[in-house]
């Protein structure tokens, strides 16, 4: 017997536009010279929205853009244990032809977030060493609350959108993205999953990906592995544009 579900997927696939956004939702970041937190291409200010953070998603890559298009290069969940590929596997690696100097290529990280009660997506996206910090809390904070669970039993983060600041050596203020935990739910059953890129031939034809991490088990179910592990695998060229 076919699969009765075939037409409907085949059908959905013909109608998507070929247009479609690499990532699914607004991007949101704080500004490191305002401390305002800034969502969509309007860059509306979300300071203090609390949001539920899809931390199991987490993931990141590799990211150039050009000529008003964005190349994805790399993506892989954390979870995963993947690593992107190093950055002299990329192409544009002649530092001399960089556009001011600066590398085209940076590697940034991702987190789904999601509003219960608007039903917006979001995804956050940093490539700063206070952004990774942020991250990196979440993530500790996100692997201690659900140790000993099943994966199918996790609870995700209920985060507020907060910052902090700091004066660097040139005297400038500096704010850095803060993600207070202020409760834990069950997955959003709205929240839609993201989906990685396709892969890019900018990247490595080889697969640079380590092997998969061997689980701990906990009375006979799976528990969390802390997530500092860092991506990997190939991804793709879109025209989406993050923040």
């Amino acid at each position: 017997m076919s699969d009765p579900f075939s037409a409907f997927r085949t059908s959905a696939a013909q109608m998507r536009s070929p247009t479609s956004r690499a990532f699914d939702g607004d991007f949101v970041s704080l500004n490191g010279e305002t401390g305002e937190w800034r969502a969509g291409k309007a860059k509306t200010v979300v300071n203090g929205r609390q949001l539920v953070a899809d931390v199991h998603d987490r993931f990141a890559g590799w990211q150039k853009r050009q000529d008003k298009k964005f190349t994805y290069c790399g993506h892989g969940f954390v979870r995963d244990g993947h690593q992107p590929p190093a950055r002299e596997k990329l192409d544009e690696r002649d530092e001399a032809r960089w556009p001011g100097g600066k590398d085209p290529w940076q590697l940034c990280h991702y987190l789904p977030m999601f509003d219960p009660e608007t039903r917006e997506q979001f995804v956050f996206t940093t490539t700063s060493d206070g952004g990774k910090d942020a991250l990196a809390d979440l993530q500790d904070a996100y692997a201690d609350h659900n140790e000993g669970r099943a994966l199918d039993a996790c609870e995700w983060p209920i985060v507020e959108l907060a910052g902090e600041s700091y004066v660097n050596s040139y005297g400038k203020t500096i704010h850095k993205p803060i993600f207070d935990i202020v409760g834990w739910c069950e997955p959003p059953p709205a929240f839609r999953r993201p989906k990685l890129p396709p892969s890019a031939r900018c990247c490595a034809s080889s697969s640079t990906s380590r092997p998969r991490q061997s689980h701990h088990w906990t009375n006979g179910r799976r528990s969390m592995m802390k997530f500092h592990s860092e991506f990997g695998s190939c991804a793709a060229t879109d025209n989406s544009r993050p923040g």
